[in-house]
């Protein structure tokens, strides 16, 4: 399985909140240059909050204004906006659990959902490269989503 390489870290707004980020950057996940994966992981990458890379940079180093018009739904509201995905290996997976591996499982302070499960894409008109880089950059959107992370797409 290929390694999905996000960065993630806490930005201090000037509400005073602290915005957990999970940050996926083009140039560092060569996989999100494929417009094929991209179109592949729309349904999730369309909940990701879009952001241009100079806007993010600002917003580092305290200049947030620009960063907080873009901000979009909070990672439990783009969970539960995604259609329901299963895990794809539910079927060889001896500890699956139809009501925990499931981006329904949903607990609020509860990361229920397990580190093990994968995004389903069985129903793809890709080859097998771009299906199985489009279950890699969904599962760890979802994932950073799970953790109550911002998901943060550069462009």
């Amino acid at each position: 399985m290929m390694e999905i390489y996000q960065v993630d870290y806490i930005i201090d707004l000037s509400t005073g909140e602290k915005l957990h980020i999970s940050e996926f950057d083009p140039e560092r996940i060569p996989e999100m240059q494929d417009l094929n994966v991209i179109n592949a992981s729309s349904d999730v990458l369309d909940h990701c909050t879009m952001v241009p890379r100079n806007v993010m940079e600002d917003a580092k180093h305290g200049y947030d204004t620009e960063f907080k018009k873009l901000l979009r739904t909070p990672p439990i509201g783009a969970l539960l906006k995604t259609k329901q995905t299963l895990c794809s290996e539910r079927d060889v997976c001896s500890m699956y659990d139809a009501s925990k591996c499931t981006t329904r499982n949903i607990a609020k302070g509860s990361y229920a959902l397990p580190i093990c499960w994968e995004a389903d894409v069985s129903h793809t008109k890709y080859n097998d490269h771009i299906t199985a880089a489009s279950r890699t950059l969904r599962t760890a959107v979802i994932h950073a989503w799970r953790r109550g992370m911002l998901a943060v797409r550069i462009g």
